[in-house]
């Protein structure tokens, strides 16, 4: 690059050496930004303020006892400069470390409480602390922002979780977030593209997960089978994360290697290609960017898959989904329009086989089991669970929530679980190094208690195809209705429950039956195999016909 290049001219100068690392930083070329900045720091050791900046790449490169080194060396002489105390709670958040990273949150945004970037962080934590003093927080703070998109996006992403939130306020905090985006941008109307219904479309995928993710184990059995006589694929991936299954979306049509970009040179760079369509598959999850959406880089706008609800934007034309995870009488709550497609309004495809299934011992305890996220395990739920194992002894629950970069979700989960009074029940599995590994847990467990309000998705595959049962609950918005749209595939209604006594009975009920269970891994495998969970051209013929009567209704709009 050419900030190392100059770097390299003028090794001594220690200005010009920090900021071009912050140049690299901004790049993403975290390795070589640590080079820079420790080269100005060893010319210019009096400039402890500059460590804050080493320590955010090194917390990126997951290099934490460096990180922290670097923190403690910048914090002796600049013990409340903003940026070092950031830095310091971004590595508790990262190692896990709740208390440590809420006070330094906390004293950050005293320093400048004026910075959107600080009360968003604070408002993070405060999520994992206690989520009504984080509302309170919210409240009381967003007038101080008007308009910030970052921190009413957070806050709307994280309801998602609540337990005890409405969906009226769900919709309300999303539109809030759409509509903040729009307004802020003026809506693009000069597309220069042919209006010609039967044309071959061509068709961009913005996403930050096209690499081994949840998103693309559900996007690429999509990609993949859509006919490439009537499609034209293009990638614009928003991480620079690329992997093997990067690679497999990378012979399905034209990659744009990632840079970082503001959201008008995305813009510029997408309508560049002149494209028809623009599915979008991470909504307001990390890394995701729908203020490009907002400028509407593309006549139609898809957004599907990666996000359990709309994003407020009139300008995304559809959203995909099918009868029964987007019933018609929610159709109120999306600004989209939701096009709903038969049931299932996803397909599922790993990269190689999965692991060979062994049955667990006769007479074995029972194992209950989650894999979901932390975020998705609430003190509500885990009463739920308490009852369960209360009801079939010896019983006990294996957590597997294993979050690298993010420990301190992992942490509040164990005060959770604390606070519920199942420590001694639980047996945890910190994590795996690969997916191999990761499913191969799965042999170890009999029944996995999915996550309520909102389900898991390819844990519950995961799960499905490494033969055990799911007991799910059904609740009245997509985000708690898509493991029983699953289960309805395969024919296990059984599994799912409208309330929380049923779910407790039919996870009894099933454990009871535990024995059978455990015989049947194969049998349940083979229906998930069979059924249309995995039927990938199936699942590209009806995208694909979906995509084109949007398309073909936006021409003659």
């Amino acid at each position: 690059m050419e900030a190392s290049r100059l770097a390299a001219r003028f090794p001594n100068n220690a200005e010009l050496q920090y900021r071009m690392g912050t140049v690299l930083q901004s790049c993403e070329a975290y390795a070589d930004a640590v080079v820079l900045f420790r080269r100005a720091l060893g010319s210019a050791p009096e400039r402890g303020e500059w460590n804050a900046e080493l320590t955010g790449a090194l917390i990126t490169l997951r290099r934490y006892e460096e990180a922290r080194i670097a923190l403690d060396s910048g914090l002796e002489s600049h013990p409340n400069q903003p940026g070092l105390l950031m830095a310091g709670s971004l590595l508790a958040q990262a190692v896990g470390g709740i208390d440590e990273a809420l006070k330094f949150a906390e004293k950050v945004f005293a320093a400048e409480p004026d910075n959107e970037l600080h009360a968003t962080n604070l408002l993070q934590v405060l999520f994992l602390v206690d989520q009504g003093r984080a509302e309170e927080f919210y409240i009381e703070h967003i007038q101080r922002y008007p308009d910030s998109l970052r921190f009413r996006r957070l806050f709307a992403f994280e309801q998602l979780y609540w337990e005890d939130v409405t969906e009226s306020e769900v919709v309300a905090r999303i539109w809030e977030c759409g509509q903040q985006m729009e307004s802020q941008i003026p809506e693009w109307q000069d597309f220069p593209n042919v209006r010609e219904p039967k044309k071959k479309l061509k068709v961009g995928v913005l996403s930050p997960d096209l690499r081994t993710h949840s998103v693309a184990f559900f996007l690429l059995p999509l990609l993949r089978n859509l006919s490439s006589n009537d499609f034209e694929l293009y990638f614009f991936p928003l991480s620079s994360q690329f992997d093997d299954f990067s690679r497999e979306f990378k012979k399905l049509g034209k990659w744009m290697d990632f840079k970082p970009m503001n959201a008008m040179e995305f813009c510029d760079r997408i309508r560049k290609d002149r494209l028809d369509v623009l599915i979008e598959t991470g909504g307001m999850t990390r890394g995701a960017r729908p203020e490009i959406l907002a400028m509407q880089p593309a006549p139609v706008q898809i957004s599907m898959i990666g996000f359990p609800h709309g994003l407020g934007l009139k300008r995304v034309t559809a959203r995909i989904g099918d009868s029964f995870v987007d019933t018609p009488e929610r159709d109120g709550d999306y600004a989209e329009t939701v096009f709903r497609v038969s049931e299932p309004f996803l397909c599922y495809e790993s990269l190689g086989r999965y692991p060979d299934l062994t049955k667990r011992p006769a007479g074995a305890p029972v194992m209950f089991c989650t894999m979901n996220s932390a975020r998705k395990i609430g003190p509500r739920l885990l009463a739920v669970w308490k009852r369960i194992l209360d009801q079939v002894p010896g019983s006990r629950l294996l957590v597997k929530c294993h979050h690298p970069d993010q420990m301190v979700e992992t942490e509040a989960l164990h005060r959770r679980i604390d606070d519920a009074g199942l420590t001694e029940r639980v047996d945890w599995v910190e994590g795996t190094v690969s997916q191999d590994d990761h499913r191969r847990v799965y042999l170890n467990v009999d029944i996995v208690l999915d996550s309520y309000p909102y389900n898991g998705t390819t844990t519950t595959i995961e799960a499905l195809l490494m033969g055990v049962p799911v007991i799910t609950r059904c609740g009245d918005a997509h985000r708690s209705r898509v493991t029983p749209m699953m289960l309805r595939q395969i024919g296990k209604h059984d599994w799912i429950a409208e309330d929380e006594d049923g779910y407790v009975q039919n996870a009894v009920r099933l454990a009871g039956e535990v024995e059978r269970v455990r015989t049947e891994r194969g049998d349940l495998r083979n229906l998930v195999e069979q059924s249309a969970l995995m039927d990938g051209p199936a699942y590209g013929q009806k995208l694909g016909a979906a995509i084109r009567a949007i398309w073909t209704a936006e021409c003659r709009r």
